[in-house]
């Protein structure tokens, strides 16, 4: 670990820069930030014992040893401009974490979706196996009670986060691939530049690769690497590791499990989708392959509480409220297909609320957006949520109400989001399924959702 003392986060706020954080304080490291709200990740990060100022300003620095920043921090922050200045040491999240991982025996959860989730599966499967792993994440667990874990052990599950490239200032043990496909394109430009980087990620890692093997463009770069220790998993029985016989009751869902063809036994967790199947099994893979026993697994996934807002129940009565992160056109169909049987059990309807998330990735994905809606009742929309992007002239949530129209697709409202619950109190009747999608700020209405009362 880096030999200063006092660190200063500039966007102390966000998930990954706020379980680094953590992992440092419960090492016994300074630790101040700033951002421009007091988002929940920054509080836990002060509860901590962290100094949190709200704002960006020179004064913030104080004593600070070294400067963490991430990607969505401009480097005309007048907070990095003094760290210049005074020559204090700038590094950039990624590079911190390869620094926390280079001594550990390091798992890197990789791919466009579902990092959070099995890095979060494989980490609570250790824990309750006895191992004391390091953990950080990108979303709150229910399993560790947050997002970062200091173990004494030398094993350290990470996500390795792609939409800026970071991942590849690490090199890993073992990774994880879930899947690849067209995202980050106002990183990455194209698609080419996508799989040239996840080529350069997995020629990094130092032991086994274990990748979605039903995954065209994961496939594709394996192949290319010609990497000996690889581990595949999915559905069919071509993979290493495999599932079968997948049953859904409307709130879990189980299914053999198989290695080599050869059944291990049966797992049942309680989630919704086949996505969520193929997220145990990365992590499953993982987890056998360091010596953990199927009984343990068995166990620890039928214990599984879950990530906050990764298909994150909020009321379950007379109707079904579902919020869940999914941002990319191929997380929101997967999202939405897993609660198809439960429609059909309720007699109710699917209604999402989707609030995109950043102009460039509505820009680029709207005719893809224009078609995962496809199978709900009623789609509501909302303004886009610009993380750190200044508007693009021509880009709104209408790009992807038009896609919607030309495809003949459901009903769609536009709202702007603080008069979405007054409508919906018009209209929602028993058996519903209302889904909160979005990576931005649109799970703040489900406080007020879940207390709709049904006429």
């Amino acid at each position: 670990m880096l030999e200063q003392k006092r660190f200063h986060f500039v966007g102390i706020g966000g998930a990954g820069m706020s379980a680094l954080a953590l992992l440092l304080l419960q090492a016994g490291k300074e630790v101040s930030g700033s951002d421009l709200q007091m988002s929940s990740y920054a509080q836990r990060v002060k509860k901590q014992g962290a100094k949190i100022f709200l704002g960006h300003h020179p004064s913030n620095l104080r004593d600070a040893e070294i400067v963490i920043f991430s990607s969505a921090i401009s480097l005309d922050n007048p907070e990095l401009r003094l760290a210049r200045e005074k020559n204090i040491p700038l590094m950039h999240r990624g590079e911190l974490l390869a620094d926390l991982l280079k001594d550990k025996m390091s798992i890197a959860v990789s791919g466009m979706h579902g990092k959070t989730s099995v890095a979060n599966m494989l980490a609570t499967a250790l824990l309750r196996a006895d191992f004391q792993p390091c953990v950080a994440l990108g979303g709150e667990s229910f399993d560790i009670e947050g997002n970062a874990y200091l173990g004494k052990d030398p094993y350290f599950v990470a996500e390795a986060d792609e939409s800026d490239g970071s991942f590849l200032h690490l090199s890993p043990t073992y990774a994880i691939i879930t899947n690849i496909e067209p995202e980050h394109l106002n990183f990455y430009k194209s698609e080419e530049k996508i799989i040239a980087a996840f080529l350069q990620f997995s020629r990094k890692v130092k032991e086994v690769i274990f990748y979605n093997g039903e995954d065209r463009k994961t496939k594709r770069i394996l192949e290319e690497l010609e990497f000996s220790k690889k581990v595949s998993f999915g559905f069919l029985p071509e993979n290493d590791i495999f599932a079968k016989n997948i049953q859904e009751n409307g709130i879990a869902t189980s299914f053999d499990c198989f290695l080599k063809r050869e059944k291990l036994g049966r797992i049942e967790i309680p989630l919704l989708g086949k996505y969520n199947v193929a997220n145990c099994l990365a992590a499953i893979g993982v987890s056998l392959h360091l010596g953990l026993d199927f009984k343990k697994l068995e166990e620890s996934f039928r214990n599984y509480k879950g990530v906050a807002r990764r298909g994150e129940i909020k009321r379950r009565d007379e109707i079904l409220l579902v919020e869940d992160y999914a941002h990319h056109p191929t997380e929101i169909a997967a999202v939405i297909s897993s609660y198809l049987p439960t429609k059909k059990n309720s007699g109710g309807r699917i209604i999402t609320i989707f609030q995109p998330h950043r102009y460039t990735r509505t820009k680029f994905l709207a005719k893809d957006f224009g078609r995962c809606f496809e199978k709900v009742d009623l789609i509501i929309l909302t303004d886009i949520y610009p993380a750190s992007e200044k508007p693009i002239p021509g880009v709104s949530t209408d790009l992807i109400s038009e896609a919607i129209n030309e495809k003949e697709g459901p009903p769609t409202v536009l709202l702007p989001k603080d008069e979405i619950v007054d409508y919906l109190k018009g209209i929602v009747r028993k058996g519903d399924i209302i889904m909160v999608l979005g990576a931005g700020d649109i799970g703040e209405l489900s406080g007020e959702l879940a207390k709709i009362k049904i006429r």
